[in-house]
């Protein structure tokens, strides 16, 4: 989502983790969202459907036992976990 904040109304959190790039780690924060079996699921790109729908398009699924909701306003969320960056570098 372009807004870079929660959208709880269409199940669409925000997450705060570390991402490995390359041979570096980048702190960063990303849409989460939890599949059918309400497994979390980071997204980190979304694509769009002819009819303007977006979608998840680049997604990581998280282990639940590292994820923690933030303290703070609603939908926040902490991942303790290192993921990896799918996408080929540029």
């Amino acid at each position: 989502m372009a807004d870079e904040q929660p959208d709880l109304e269409h199940g669409i959190y925000r997450v705060h983790h570390s991402l490995g790039v390359g041979k570096g780690v980048l702190v960063a924060e990303s849409d989460l969202i939890f599949d059918e079996n309400d497994q979390p699921v980071l997204v980190l790109e979304w694509g769009r459907k002819p009819d303007g729908e977006q979608y998840p398009d680049v997604t990581l699924k998280l282990d639940p036992a590292l994820l923690t909701e933030a303290p703070g306003p609603p939908g926040y969320f902490d991942y303790s976990g290192v993921l990896h960056d799918p996408r080929p570098r540029h």
